[in-house]
């Protein structure tokens, strides 16, 4: 009864002109009093003075039926704003232009305390020109909860000073960028042992460059063929797959810094089991081109001997007995500090041997000059002396039986002859 009574009071009293005396009706006293002062209308006072055309002290309320509340502008451009309540939401709408316009709170007056809501439904916080559905210019904080992703992930945490994960689609290490108190980063581990470490595949479709190493503790590297290495040199020892990781596609490594091609047991610095082309092959350590054989001997078989076919044992020589020797062979190598730069043999057949038999090039001979001083150019052969060489100086006697020619001299006694080796 009262709000009728208030609200058709008000109703009349808007529509009366302005210059009404000054009239008073108090259907009670006090608080439900309503008076006019001039041009004023004081509602729940017994004031006599207001700061403003209409005082209410209490509530006002508007009907939900109603139009709410409007505030009119009267500058040049005539605005108009309603306050209104709309399905439990708080509503201002432009009338003028019919659309909801900008709402701006100013707390503390200042830009950085503002919060402004654009009529494209930009929110802003501490700024008035959002470039985004939420821009805010200032710290954000989620004290529960963390924050919401497009692909309906949740992350709760981020860089801090211990030691976060980034989850690619979950929290689990193995889709996790992780970065640990040292500025260690590790993709799909959360033990880097180094600046970057990879816990998978690695796959680059460009350069990778690194001042450091890259380390990963699983899956090894993808190259562009599509294959995957797991191991690379180490001190241990490595295999280099050329296809599919057999043996006879391999470059291996042992411990010892042995290189084998077709072969994971290296005898030598180099061990190739299989055939080898190049164009050109220098050889730098050595002088003669030599094959190995088993000599036989009643005594010891040392570097520079003459020797000759043993008819006893195919394949097998022996220390040269006689002057004129048609069956000599060749000299062992290695004598004088000249060691032979070719050795040539197959193993598990009687082309095989322990001691490398010069055959052609530069090998020193132990040789004696009982039948003559030897000058360089003099044609040598198989002396009385067991594994010696001597001057020829019995062509005819010679024949077959020659080593080849001497390239140093020995004027008398024993010593070695640098020989040119040419067996005729």
């Amino acid at each position: 009864m009262r709000s009728s009574l208030y609200i058709a009071t008000l109703a009349v009293l808007l529509s009366v002109p302005v210059l009404l005396l000054a009239q008073e009706w108090t259907p009670d006293s006090g608080t439900n009093s309503l008076s006019t002062q001039a041009d004023q209308v004081l509602i729940g006072t017994t004031s006599t003075s207001a700061s403003s055309r209409l005082h209410v002290e209490g509530r006002l309320s508007s009907s939900h039926t109603g139009p709410g509340f409007v505030m009119i502008e009267t500058d040049a451009a005539d605005q108009s704003w309603q306050l209104l309540g709309v399905a439990g939401e708080f509503r201002i709408r432009d009338l003028t232009a019919g659309n909801v316009y900008p709402l701006r709170i100013e707390p503390g007056q200042t830009v950085s305390d503002t919060l402004w809501l654009d009529n494209s439904g930009n929110v802003g916080i501490g700024t008035t020109s959002p470039q985004s559905k939420l821009s805010v210019v200032g710290t954000v904080e989620s004290t529960t909860g963390g924050f919401k992703f497009p692909d309906g992930t949740v992350q709760g945490t981020a860089a801090v000073s211990g030691s976060p994960a980034y989850g690619a689609s979950s929290s689990a290490p193995s889709n996790a960028v992780y970065v640990d108190q040292l500025g260690n980063v590790g993709v799909g581990t959360v033990y880097p042992g180094a600046q970057l470490a990879i816990g998978g595949a690695v796959f680059a479709s460009g350069d990778v460059t690194t001042s450091g190493k890259v380390v990963s503790n699983g899956g090894g590297f993808q190259f562009p063929d599509g294959t995957t290495q797991t191991t690379a040199a180490t001190g241990d020892r490595n295999s280099l797959d050329a296809s599919d990781g057999a043996p006879l596609d391999a470059v291996y490594v042992d411990v010892a810094g042995k290189v084998g091609i077709g072969t994971t047991a290296p005898l030598t610095a180099l061990d190739v089991r299989g055939t080898t082309t190049t164009s050109t092959l220098e050889v730098t350590g050595g002088a003669d081109l030599s094959e190995s054989f088993d000599v036989s001997t009643a005594g010891e078989i040392l570097p520079g001997m003459v020797v000759s076919i043993d008819p006893e044992r195919p394949g097998g020589l022996r220390v040269a007995q006689g002057a004129y020797d048609r069956t000599v062979a060749g000299v062992v190598s290695g004598a004088g500090g000249v060691r032979p730069g070719l050795i040539m043999g197959q193993s598990g057949t009687l082309a095989v041997g322990e001691h490398p038999v010069a055959l052609t090039g530069r090998v020193y001979v132990l040789a004696d000059a009982s039948n003559g001083s030897i000058r360089a150019g003099d044609f040598l052969t198989t002396s009385a002396i067991a594994g010696h060489a001597m001057k020829v100086t019995d062509h005819d006697l010679a024949e077959g039986s020659i080593l080849g020619k001497a390239m140093t001299r020995l004027e008398e006694g024993e010593g070695l002859v640098l020989v040119l080796m040419a067996l005729q």
